[in-house]
Parts: structure tokens; C-alpha cells; sequence
């Protein structure tokens, strides 16, 4: 059985097999993403995910330097034979979850040997970013402490209509802001986060190269603090 700490013998001739996950609410953008990256468009059409499973051949990825959060919380380069600043190629095998309650168990089995796990949420739904904070982040915490985030916030192209605008003020809610999003990258102990339009493709290329970069990083486990007292 593999663990966590298996992870840390990959080298970089294993970079085949690198796994991402895809969580976050159903609609709110999962599949688009990923759909204007390989084809350069959307399904105008919500249809909701089962489990879906791409293979996405990466160019010239730069190698990320090390990252320290806020609160400390190091994630470094744990594979050998490479070093920041390289250029290299990559395979993600990119897991597409669904987002509904009664496809938890299937989608719990996706998680294993995880490298990134993308949380996405729609800015025009901030219950979507809620439940980021509130559940999912507490299903893929428990799945492996050790696995980077990232924050996705989806649906940039519609930051000022007036109509979604109109329509949430009447349902007592307002826009998803940048702010609140990067408060909310901080909260989730996200390593990195990102604005995206799936509808116009506004920074989409950007946020795979960062899912491709980030994946190459392991949280580090902190060593603890022993004290001894001599009587």
C-alpha cells in the first residue's frame, strides 16, 4: 500500500502519472475548464459528471520554486532530478468529480495517489465558494493532509452584469469579490489561486500551467518540538 510518504521517492521519469482532482459544487464550471482548454470551447449545455477522466499532454512547464504559507506551511519540490527553473513536458491525468452529496463515496475513491487537488467555485454562486470552506476542503484534508490546493474561481466574464448582479441582490446576495476570494485561497491553505472565464477562455491556458507547476510540490510535515525537563 502506498503512502504519503511513498510519494516523496517519485522522480521525474514518473511524471506520466501525475493525478489531478477537480472538486467543487456541481455547475459551477468543473468540466467547462477543462472542456475550453482541450477544444476551445463549452457544451452550452450543464450536463452533470459522473467521473470523468482526461489525459492532457502539458509543454514546457517551468519547474516552481518551494512555497511558504502564511502560517508557515512549506511545500517544496519532492522530485528528484529536477530542479526550480527547469523546463519540462508533462501528462496530467485529470479527474473530473461530480459535485452531488449522493456521489460521495465514488468520488472519495478517486482521491488516492493525488498530487493537486482544484477547488472550484463560480463567483456568480458564493455558496459555491461556502461549501469550499465548509465541506470540501474537510473531504480532501481527510483523504491526504499532504496534497497542494488551489483555488479556481470560475465565471470572471460575468463580474459586472447587471442582470446576475440584479438577480442575486434580489436573493440577498451579492458577487463572489477578489478579495473574498483570496481570503478565501488563505483560509483553505490553497498554495496558489486564480480568476478564470470558461465561457471566454479568459485565463484558462494560465490556470492548467499553474495546476501543472503546482503539482510538482508535497506539503513538508512539520518536525515537532521536543523539550525535556531535568528534575
Amino acid at each position: 500500500m502506498n503512502t504519503d510518504e511513498d510519494m516523496n521517492e517519485e522522480t521525474a521519469d514518473n511524471l506520466e502519472a501525475t493525478k489531478i482532482i477537480f472538486v467543487g459544487d456541481g455547475a459551477v464550471g468543473k468540466t467547462s475548464i477543462l472542456t475550453r482548454f482541450q477544444t476551445g470551447g463549452i457544451d452550452p449545455e450543464h450536463v452533470p459528471t459522473i467521473v470523468g477522466m482526461v489525459t492532457l499532454k502539458m509543454k514546457d512547464i517551468t519547474v516552481p520554486e518551494d512555497v511558504t504559507l502564511t502560517d508557515g506551511t512549506q511545500y517544496r519540490l519532492d522530485m528528484e532530478g529536477l530542479r526550480a527553473g527547469d523546463s519540462i513536458d508533462m501528462n496530467l491525468h485529470v479527474f473530473d468529480t461530480p459535485g452531488q452529496i449522493e456521489f460521495e463515496r465514488l468520488r472519495r475513491l478517486q482521491y488516492s495517489k493525488a498530487r493537486l487537488f482544484v477547488m472550484v467555485c463560480s463567483i456568480d454562486k458564493p455558496n459555491s465558494l461556502l461549501t469550499l470552506k465548509t465541506a470540501w476542503n474537510k473531504e480532501i484534508e481527510n483523504a491526504s493532509k499532504y496534497v497542494p490546493k488551489i483555488l479556481v474561481a470560475n465565471k470572471e466574464d460575468v463580474r459586472d452584469d447587471p442582470r446576475i448582479i440584479k438577480d442575486l441582490h434580489e436573493n440577498g446576495m451579492d458577487m463572489v469579490t477578489r478579495e473574498q476570494i483570496q481570503k478565501a485561497a488563505m483560509e483553505l491553505g490553497a498554495i496558489d489561486h486564480i480568476f478564470v472565464s470558461a465561457l471566454t477562455g479568459y485565463k484558462i491556458n494560465e490556470c492548467m500551467k499553474m495546476i501543472a507547476e503546482k503539482s510538482l510540490l508535497r506539503r513538508r510535515e512539520r518536525r515537532g518540538i521536543f523539550r525535556c525537563t531535568l528534575f
